[in-house]
C-alpha cells in the first residue's frame, strides 16, 4: 500500500473556463450592439419625424395658418376658464344624498340647496306623525348629515304634517365630488 504523502497538482479546466470568458466577452458585445441599434432607431425615427413635420409646414396655405392661429386663440380662452372649473363646487352628491334619505310617505313642496354653505332647506308633507318621526329619525342617523333642525312643524285636520327643515352635510360630500372631477 501506496500512501500518498505529496499532493498531486489539481488539473485546470481550461476549456471551461475559455468557454466562461468568452460567454462573457459576448454577452458584452451584445449589449454594446443592442444599445447601438437601439440609438440608431431612434435618431431615424426622430428624423423621419422631423422630415415629415416639415413637408407638412410646406403644404400649409394661408388659410390653415390663419385657422391654425384662432385655435390657438381660442384653446388660450378655453384654458382661461380651467381654474374657475377646477374650483366649482357642485351639489350632485349632495341631492344624491337627499334622494336616499327621504321618506317615501314624504313629500317635498321646496327645495332650497346652498352648494357653498352645504346646507339644503326642504320644506314638505309628511303623511303623519309616525312618518315625519321616521323621517328625523333617518336624517339624525346619517353620517353624511352634521344636524338637520326642524324650522317649522305644523298638523293639518287630516293628521298631516307641514314641516320646514334645515339640512347641514358638511364639507364631506362636496369634497369627495370635486375629487371625481
Amino acid at each position: 500500500m501506496a500512501i500518498n504523502i505529496i499532493p498531486k497538482k489539481e488539473e485546470k479546466d481550461v476549456l471551461g473556463t475559455a468557454v466562461f470568458y468568452f460567454g462573457l466577452v459576448l454577452l458584452v458585445v451584445l449589449l454594446i450592439i443592442s444599445t447601438i441599434f437601439y440609438i440608431l432607431t431612434w435618431r431615424i425615427e426622430n428624423q423621419q419625424i422631423v422630415e415629415i413635420q416639415g413637408a407638412m409646414e410646406a403644404q400649409k396655405t394661408r388659410e390653415m395658418m390663419e385657422l391654425e392661429a384662432r385655435m390657438d386663440k381660442t384653446l388660450a380662452k378655453v384654458n382661461d376658464f380651467v381654474l374657475v372649473l377646477d374650483q366649482k363646487k357642485t351639489s350632485k352628491e349632495i341631492l344624491a344624498v337627499l334622494e336616499d334619505l327621504i321618506h317615501p310617505e314624504v313629500y317635498l313642496d321646496s327645495v332650497i340647496l346652498s352648494a357653498t354653505k352645504e346646507t339644503i332647506s326642504i320644506e314638505g308633507t309628511a303623511k303623519d306623525a309616525t312618518v315625519f318621526g321616521q323621517q328625523i329619525d333617518i336624517l339624525n342617523n346619517n353620517d353624511d348629515i352634521t344636524s338637520a333642525t326642524i324650522d317649522s312643524f305644523e298638523r293639518n285636520i287630516d293628521r298631516t304634517i307641514n314641516f320646514s327643515i334645515t339640512i347641514n352635510f358638511g364639507e364631506e360630500i362636496n369634497e369627495e365630488a370635486n375629487e371625481q372631477y
